[in-house]
């Protein structure tokens, strides 16, 4: 198994100091910048669309105690927010809350047909396929939850908790919640309604369930689709294959 979507953190991000503020020019180019305090500590880490513009709005209102400043040109805006979560989780400076220990925040997977919500790095490491971690635990949980009340119209999933941390329920195998979890494609939620309209009962809380799929249609274009902001691991075997997945 390996771990996909992982840059090299170049040894240049902290070794390559200038004094702040910045007195040569600046690229206009996705990349991180890290900010150094008087001792020499690293304290924050950000990311930026553009470095000249992100780091000039520092000129007004600096982050406390900054001394120094070092920055890493970056290929595109993703690599940039990718790098910025993994320098964060191996540097942890004082000032960054976020991703700091990415296990606080939650994973959404498969195994075996059934779907996944955990919080447990080491039971994720271990599935066959994980996205996350996700920046929101509370919009994660109401898009499990949320998908669990629906299937729940027609059939209450089976559902256990295999590890601390972690629930999981099965999944009606017409469901391509692959392409959902990845931000790609909403016809997750097209072959959702084709199987609620089977039940009697769901049809008879169509307005209800009409709302529940807005729901979550938003958390979809907050979360999901946003990746790799949010796609921080993505933990797959050696050829990721939908058909695999049950």
């Amino acid at each position: 198994m390996q771990k996909a979507s992982t840059l090299t953190i170049p040894a240049s991000l902290l070794a390559t100091r200038k004094t702040w503020p910045p007195t040569t020019e600046i690229p206009k180019v996705p990349g991180i910048y890290c900010f150094f305090d008087t001792q020499g500590q690293l304290i924050y880490i950000g990311r930026a669309k553009v470095l000249q513009q992100r780091l000039r709005s520092y000129l007004k209102k600096p982050k406390a105690s900054t001394a120094s400043y070092s920055i890493l040109s970056c290929t595109s805006w993703d690599e940039a927010k990718l790098l910025e979560v993994q320098a964060i989780q191996k540097f942890q400076p004082l000032l960054n809350y976020e991703f700091t220990f990415f296990q606080r925040y939650p994973f959404l997977g498969f195994d075996q047909g059934f779907f996944f919500y955990s919080q447990n790095e080491t039971f994720v490491q271990e599935k066959l396929f994980f996205v996350g971690c996700f920046r929101s635990t509370s919009r994660i949980k109401l898009l499990f939850d949320t998908i669990h009340e629906l299937l729940s119209y027609k059939k209450r999933p089976e559902s256990y908790k295999p590890a601390p941390m972690t629930r999981a329920y099965k999944l009606p195998q017409e469901l391509p919640m692959l392409s959902f979890l990845q931000g790609q494609s909403l016809e997750c939620l097209e072959a959702l309604v084709a199987y609620l309209l089977e039940s009697p009962k769901a049809r008879q809380e169509s307005t209800l369930i009409a709302k529940k799929l807005r729901l979550l249609c938003r958390i979809y274009h907050h979360d999901l689709k946003k990746k790799p902001a949010h796609l921080i691991w993505q933990y797959e075997h050696d050829q990721l294959a939908s058909q695999r997945l049950y």
